[in-house]
């Protein structure tokens, strides 16, 4: 049986092979299928909602001739049922002909839940924060949203 360490990395592996594949119905297999999740592309604003999410990797794809990844220095953490993945995408690209190069810091998050592990938004909070509501217990992986909005549920990590 694969250690939890293990299935992450995996989840990892599949959201860049998607990446890699252009193909958005591998992308949408490895999100959440939820409303509230939430995606930060480089240079983008962030996009809320599954529709918006799967439309900005519909538009990448249709303007990403081709892309590859090497992944270095990752680096996982699991606490509970939520873990992030903290990594440098060494990525190869063509982007209006030319040969494009970078490197990128990036953190992914994921959730566990039945069906295993996925792509879900989160938020980082202050000392303050964490003393007030949570009375000196770890508040990571605990989840929150604005009182009496329709806003999202977000899982502090």
């Amino acid at each position: 049986m694969a250690s939890e360490e293990e299935l992450v990395t995996k989840a990892n592996e599949a959201f860049n092979r998607a990446f890699e594949s252009s193909d958005i119905k591998k992308m949408e297999t490895v999100w959440a299928k939820a409303v509230h999740i939430e995606c930060g592309h480089p240079g983008w604003r962030v996009l809320r909602g599954w529709d918006a999410v799967m439309e900005s990797w519909k538009q990448i794809f249709e303007n990403t001739p081709a892309i590859q990844f090497m992944l270095t220095d990752v680096s996982i953490q699991i606490h509970g049922t939520l873990a992030w993945v903290t990594l440098y995408e060494n990525l190869n690209s063509k982007l209006e002909g030319q040969d494009v190069s970078a490197t990128i810091l990036t953190t992914n998050i994921f959730q566990k839940d039945a069906e295993g592990w996925s792509m879900q938004p989160v938020a980082i909070i202050n000392q303050t924060m964490a003393d007030r509501f949570w009375n000196g217990k770890s508040p990571i992986g605990a989840r929150f949203r604005q009182a009496r909005t329709p806003e999202p549920w977000f899982t502090i990590i």
